[in-house]
């Protein structure tokens, strides 16, 4: 009777207590992984990411330092050099965090009348010299739109 007994009812119950202990030590092992392939993912995607942004800012480091480099040269640049080479870069289209770029040479006090009258002649300008009152200072770069 007490190998029946260990038969009927020690077995199955310690063969159930095993199989538990098995699925809750898989299943908790199946969560671990699961929540290690999703930080891996996202952590890979996030690289990935910063990557790309950190590549898109370098682009528009690179048109800066163009910029930069186009007004270091020997010759001057003027309005229409200016916007002929910033027309080449198509910023529009290849740089849209660009909403403007604006050239605004440096103006002697003395030289502000006869620069306002070349501005008022340019025919590519729908406006003048802002700011519209001459300034105090020795001075000024101000900016001319179209």
């Amino acid at each position: 009777m007490s190998l029946s007994v260990w038969v009927r009812i020690r077995l199955p119950v310690s063969i159930f207590v095993v199989g538990t202990a098995l699925s809750i030590a898989l299943g908790v092992s199946a969560r671990q992984e699961i929540a290690r392939s999703a930080q891996a993912h996202f952590d890979a995607a996030a690289l990935d990411l910063a990557r790309k942004v950190e590549a898109r800012f370098d682009d528009y480091i690179a048109v800066l330092i163009g910029l930069r480099a186009r007004f270091n040269t020997s010759d001057p640049v003027t309005r229409s050099d200016f916007r002929d080479y910033v027309a080449g870069l198509n910023l529009s289209r290849a740089y849209p965090g660009f909403q403007a770029v604006n050239y605004a040479p440096l103006v002697a006090a003395g030289e502000r009348q006869s620069f306002e009258e070349q501005v008022r002649g340019d025919a590519s300008l729908d406006t003048g010299v802002a700011p519209a009152s001459p300034s105090s200072r020795p001075e000024s770069a101000p900016p001319t739109t179209r």
